[in-house]
């Protein structure tokens, strides 16, 4: 059985998308975060991660918000955290992870292509070349 959630590389550097599955297995939170952690941990500059929620996924509260708070979300080499597609599972984490951690660094997007379009739009402006 694959992972329902599930970390991938993508054209951009220093850019993470975190996939999940509309059937989420609760398992598969928590290591992806930690994977997701590992990554920052060892990155020389911050990523921006790109949560993919285009599947409308069933996400489980508890885990969800365990795993984004106990690694990621607050991680200094955190850019910004992309979403695309949303839940009422992940606006409710939103709303305690912007509570608690007091960063406003979540940013909204219907369409991948929107998402990509800010992200090379950031690019740029840092002065870094995206393909």
């Amino acid at each position: 059985m694959s992972a329902t959630v599930y970390l991938e590389n993508t054209e951009f550097p220093f850019v993470v998308r975190m996939v999940w599955a509309q059937q989420v297995n609760e398992a598969d939170v928590l290591p992806t975060f930690t994977m997701l952690t590992r990554q920052l941990n060892a990155s020389p500059r911050p990523i921006t991660v790109i949560m993919d929620l285009s599947n409308k996924p069933q996400m489980p509260l508890a885990e969800t918000l365990t795993g984004a708070m106990s690694g990621p979300f607050g991680h200094p080499n955190l850019g910004y955290w992309v979403m695309i597609g949303t839940t009422r599972v992940a606006r409710i984490v939103e709303n305690v992870l912007t509570k608690v951690l007091r960063q406003q660094n979540m940013i909204w997007f219907d369409s991948h292509e929107e998402a990509d379009a800010f992200i090379r739009e950031k690019a740029q402006e840092d002065g870094r070349e995206v393909a």
